[in-house]
This record gives C-alpha cells, sequence and structure tokens, in this order.
C-alpha cells in the first residue's frame, strides 16, 4: 500500500461513499469538537524506568486544539510536484532520495504542527510498543518506547519512506515517524534526533533546520527507541504540548507516561452513565450516555493506533451520546487530524449506530436508568431510537 492509500490522498479509484444515514433528527452532520469533554486527571503517578541524565521539571497544562476539515487541493499539488521529481518503480508508484523528499514535504505543513506528538504516538504502536514515556525540561522534548527498533537501513532512508509502497505496519510506522520529524521541524528547533538500537547496533539520524540530514552510529540506549526534540530557550510550548496528550491518549490501551504520570487509560468514559463496550473483529471501543448534560450533539471519537485524532457528530447520534471506537482501517486524510469517508469509515458508523442503542439498553435496564424513565427527554430519546434499533428491554 503507497502513502497514497495510507494517509487517504486521491488514489486510482474514489473512495466509498458512507451509507446515507437517517435524516429524523434535525442535526447537522458537524464536525467541530466539542470541548465540554468529560475531564479527567492523571491518577497517582507511576515510575517507569527511565534514561539516568533526565530532570524533568512538570509545570501545568491547557486546552488541545482540533480541527476537522481537509484540505484536498494542497495535497493534490504537493503529489502532483513530487511525481515530476521522483523516480518511478512501476505503475503509480515513484521514490525519492530522502533529501528530495524533505524539501518537499517542507511545502507542505500540518494545520497545527503540534500534533507532532500524536504521530510519534501512532509510529510507536505500528511498531508493536507497549509502553511510551514523554518527558520535558526547559528546552527538551524527550519520547522513548519499547516494541521493535528501526534498523539503520530504514532511519537513514526516512524521508524517502513517506513516497514508498506501505505494505505493512512497519513501513506505515517510518511513515508516521518521517510525518512527526516534518511537523516539528517547522516548529524550528535546534535539532530533532531520532536514535534507535537493533541487532545491528545503535544509529541515530538527526535534523537541523537549514542543514543536510547526518546520520551515523551512535551510543547505546536504555530503550529500543528514543527520540529528541531540541528547541531554542524559551521556545517549547510545554502546556499546549501537555494537553495534547492528556486529552488525546487517554484511549490507548498502551502504558502511556507523561513525565512519569500514566496518561492512557484504554476504553474507559468519564461522567456517563452506564456504558458498554464495543468488541468485533476490527473495532474496539466504549460507548455511554453522558450524565453531565453539557454535550449537546453525539459525538463518535475515532481513535487510531493510540491516538484519539478526530470527533465527528452523524445526525444518528442523539444529544449525549458518546461513542468511542479504535479501528486502524480507518484512513488518515492528508491534514492528519481527519478521515477519509471510505468503506471503513462507513463500517465505523455503523457499529457507533448499533452501540448508540446498546448503551441506551443498558441504561434502561439499570437501577440509575430507573429514575429517567419518566424523564421527557429520555422518553423522546427512547422514541427515536426505537425507529431505529427496534424494541428496547423494559426496565428492571
Amino acid at each position: 500500500m503507497r502513502i497514497l492509500d495510507h494517509i487517504g490522498l486521491p488514489s486510482s479509484q474514489p473512495p466509498l461513499d458512507p451509507p446515507r444515514l437517517p435524516s429524523d433528527l434535525e442535526l447537522d452532520f458537524d464536525l467541530t469538537h466539542d470541548d465540554t469533554v468529560d475531564s479527567w486527571d492523571a491518577d497517582e503517578p507511576e515510575h517507569p524506568e527511565r534514561p539516568s541524565d533526565w530532570d524533568a521539571r512538570p509545570p501545568p497544562r491547557p486546552p488541545p486544539q482540533t480541527a476537522m476539515t481537509e484540505d484536498k487541493s494542497a495535497a493534490d499539488e504537493l503529489i502532483a510536484a513530487l511525481e515530476q521529481e521522483g523516480a518511478r518503480d512501476g505503475p503509480g508508484e515513484f521514490t525519492l532520495a530522502p533529501e528530495a523528499a524533505r524539501t518537499k514535504m517542507q511545502q507542505f505543513q500540518l494545520r497545527e504542527p503540534l500534533q507532532f506528538v500524536l504521530l510519534l504516538v501512532q509510529a510507536a504502536s505500528l511498531r508493536g510498543s507497549r509502553r511510551i514515556s514523554f518527558e520535558f525540561d526547559a528546552d527538551d522534548l524527550r519520547m522513548v518506547f519499547d516494541g521493535q527498533g528501526i534498523s539503520s537501513r530504514e532511519l537513514e532512508g526516512l524521508h524517502g519512506t513517506l513516497f514508498a509502497p506501505c505494505p505493512d505496519s512497519m513501513a506505515a510506522s517510518l511513515q508516521e515517524l518521517a510525518l512527526a520529524c516534518n511537523a516539528a521541524e517547522a516548529l524550528s528547533p535546534a535539532f530533532v534526533q531520532v536514535r534507535s538500537t537493533t541487532e545491528q547496533g545503535t544509529f541515530e539520524l538527526e535534523i537541523c533546520p537549514g542543514l543536510p540530514l547526518t546520520f551515523g552510529p551512535a551510543g547505546p540506549l536504555d530503550w529500543p527507541t528514543r527520540i529528541q526534540v531540541r528547541m531554542w530557550v524559551g521556545r517549547l510550548p510545554h502546556k499546549a504540548v501537555r494537553e495534547l496528550l492528556i486529552a488525546r491518549c487517554r484511549y490507548a490501551s498502551q502504558e502511556i507516561f507523561l513525565d512519569r504520570s500514566r496518561i492512557s487509560r484504554g476504553m474507559k468514559l468519564e461522567g456517563t452513565l452506564p456504558q458498554v463496550p464495543i468488541k468485533g473483529p476490527d473495532s474496539k471501543g466504549v460507548a455511554g450516555w453522558s450524565s453531565k448534560g453539557d454535550i449537546r450533539r453525539g459525538e463518535l471519537r475515532i481513535v487510531k493506533n493510540g491516538a484519539w485524532i478526530t470527533t465527528l457528530s452523524p445526525p444518528f447520534l442523539l444529544p449525549g451520546a458518546i461513542v468511542v471506537i479504535e479501528d486502524n482501517r480507518i484512513r488518515k486524510a492528508l491534514s492528519q487530524d481527519a478521515v477519509v469517508q471510505d468503506a471503513a469509515l462507513a463500517s465505523v458508523l455503523e457499529t457507533a449506530r448499533a452501540a448508540q442503542g446498546d448503551a441506551h439498553r443498558a441504561l434502561i435496564q439499570s437501577k440509575t436508568g430507573e429514575q429517567y424513565n419518566d424523564d421527557p427527554q429520555v422518553r423522546h430519546r427512547t422514541k427515536l431510537l426505537l425507529r431505529r434499533s427496534g424494541p428496547l428491554p423494559r426496565s428492571r
């Protein structure tokens, strides 16, 4: 699979449209994210093993940034330019030398470059990582993770992988890492350094804005892979990056730490009435109803490779419904914070529709739900769900 397919750029066949959604509810399909989501404070700090040269000093945290639109025209222009300069390997495929790929990718930047930290999480997840740790100091962001290390060949040709075929999760992880490095470079750091250990030894790729890539052997590591982003003093946006990680890694199944406190909790919802798990051959997640009354539209939170990448509000989700689904078949748009409308998304939407009905059944059957049975809003909600989900069980 080429990166065109992996990140959702136009390929030889147009993506399928998702199924037509019922229009019983007078809600628009809105891709804006409601920041009034369930808040969460990290549990008591846990202390993973960490390199001895770290001396992190944690400050406080503010709001995540989420944009939900996709700019395909920029993608079209980028790919057209690259195809003119790259060497064709076969029908629909071309490759670029690392420096050429790096130069061209600098013409495209994420709407929010700080999302490079989410790309790093996804890259680690694709390499089989079960433990990821971020730490900060005055001018550094450092990330380490377990899982399969990056070979010297992979590391040296990292930027060139952006436009190579993507047959498996290892190739996909390199593309996520290359995109992350490109986004981090847009922040004008002093350097971005990727160091990894395999049976071949330890090697390091260093990226300095305005200078050629440097690659070579490096000293030993305590972890299979370590990534360091060194900013000029006072230029590292600690608060924004912390908030982004805390908000968007909450549903990850991996153990993710920020300054030695765990920030991932798996598929759990806070501030909801009875919630139900979602289990399928390709999807996992959770669904429930907000108990706060502050969710004006139903929310479908889409997770991919450990990172919450976007929130949709399809019309069939009623106000107060929260459905979280992780499905790695989902393809991201070039913007990295929107998803491509194709068969995979259509499947996720159908899963979300069914999960909403299951969550409402669980509410009615629970003792907690008895106090809501005479609530006009809940009665109206039940009538709407009856049109979609069929008979609901009687409350006990």
